[in-house]
């Protein structure tokens, strides 16, 4: 009972890590400063490739349109999702300029008909993701950024975009099945325990 309760408590440690394996962006204000950092694994597949592109150093963001991202002035392959739209985090206005400070590029950025993803070129499926810049004097009101948590669903993976916070600054959270479960375990452990 003792050897079944710990599979189980190691299958619920292995799907939470399998459910953090996902990319977080971060935006902030950071004195007079404008701040976007990403950081995970991503996993690219089920995403169309479609070339490549280039992008000025920096921060680039078009609240209105949904993009928001960190990259190097680097070419960046371009990878698109069918039918799969981000969610807009503004009125917005155009910023496109910065200090990159990374080791690779994202830029997350919608079109008509797809979502587009752009990593550094030759990146690969389930590679890291850090991509920091710092826009001076610049806030989230000069970029029509509204505060919140925005998250776009990928094939096989999740972006979450967190405008207003820095990273470190916010608990994750357990997912509540996972709570549940742990509580579940627990009893059993205890139950066991005692016979």
């Amino acid at each position: 009972m003792k050897k079944q309760i710990l599979g189980l408590i190691a299958a619920a440690a292995s799907a939470v890590g399998i459910a953090s394996a996902a990319v977080e962006v971060f935006v902030w204000e950071d004195g007079s400063d404008l701040r976007v950092q990403a950081e995970g694994t991503i996993d690219l597949t089920g995403m169309t490739p479609m070339g490549d592109g280039a992008f000025a150093d920096g921060i680039i963001s078009i609240a209105s349109a949904g993009v928001i991202g960190a990259v190097d002035g680097n070419l960046v392959d371009r990878y698109d999702i069918e039918g799969s739209q981000l969610p807009v985090f503004g009125p917005g206005n155009s910023l496109f300029d910065g200090v990159f400070s990374g080791t690779n590029s994202i830029l997350i950025d919608r079109t008509t008909t797809a979502g587009v993803l752009w990593v550094s070129q030759g990146f690969q499926s389930g590679g890291s993701i850090f991509a920091a810049a710092t826009s001076m004097n610049q806030s989230l009101a000069s970029i029509g950024a509204n505060i919140g948590v925005y998250v776009w669903t990928l094939p096989n993976d999740v972006i979450t975009v967190r405008i207003g916070e820095a990273p470190g600054s916010a608990p994750v959270p357990v997912p509540p099945a996972m709570a549940l479960f742990g509580i579940g375990v627990l009893a059993l452990y205890r139950k066991a325990k005692r016979a």
